[in-house]
């Protein structure tokens, strides 16, 4: 293990330990197994597998008593992810299979490729290498299917999105003509009704009409007097 992965294990260590304490305080069993299995690997990984065996064994005992198959068969495969010797083998590999036929039932991938993992492990450790081969075989068929999934639910929400965008362009244009048609109607409107008349302004000589709707500009001279030059 990399030393950073190691410190990031014992820095989550009490985070996780606080959220178990919370969850059982408040009897929230749905999200506590599968919080103690996270912590399992936490113990185990920072070199304390006693404290992760009793763990694990309370999260056996919730996932069976909520009929919960993937998160038991997720804790099976925990219980017996470690490192494999002939005693171990023939003392937990049960576990293993158990798991598998609880993940199977269950079509739980991701927990059925955590104890093909195992059983794998398991039968390697002993030198039965055919029966390790299958296991490992089975182990990437389901990793294969987990990758197809995956991608298959990338692509709807590209799809998704897609439409989506779209959609919101589509809104966006029709906006955009609605708006640009009504201007039209306006301004025709405006150019029918014609221009406001002007006011004329008079002066006491000068005569000003307005360029549009008045008369045009008239010079008013005075009238001469008999005898003026």
């Amino acid at each position: 293990m990399r030393y950073c992965d190691w410190t990031s294990r014992i820095a989550r260590s009490p985070w996780l330990e606080r959220s178990a304490e919370l969850e059982r305080e408040f009897e929230a069993k749905d999200i506590l197994a599968p919080t103690l299995n996270s912590l399992a690997r936490a113990y185990r990984e920072t070199g304390r597998p006693e404290e992760a065996e009793k763990i694990l064994q309370e999260a056996l005992s919730i996932g069976r008593e909520l009929k919960d198959a993937p998160t038991e068969a997720a804790t099976l495969a925990i219980l017996v992810a470690w490192p494999w010797t002939a005693v171990k083998h023939r003392k937990r590999s049960p576990h293993c299979t158990n798991g598998l036929r609880v993940a199977t039932d269950a079509a739980a991938l991701t927990e059925r490729g955590d104890n093909c993992q195992c059983l794998y492990l398991a039968h390697k450790a002993i030198g039965d290498g055919m029966t390790a081969v299958r296991y490992l075989e089975e182990y990437q068929v389901v990793q294969d299917s987990l990758e197809n999934e995956k991608n298959a639910r990338e692509l709807t929400a590209r799809d998704l999105l897609y439409t989506f965008g779209k959609e919101q362009l589509a809104d966006s244009l029709r906006y955009a003509g609605e708006r640009l048609q009504l201007e039209s109607e306006r301004t025709i409107e405006s150019m029918r009704a014609g221009p406001e008349p002007q006011p004329c302004l008079g002066h006491r000589r000068w005569g000003v009409a307005a360029a549009r709707g008045c008369r045009s500009l008239v010079h008013i001279r005075p009238e001469k007097k008999a005898g003026t030059p």
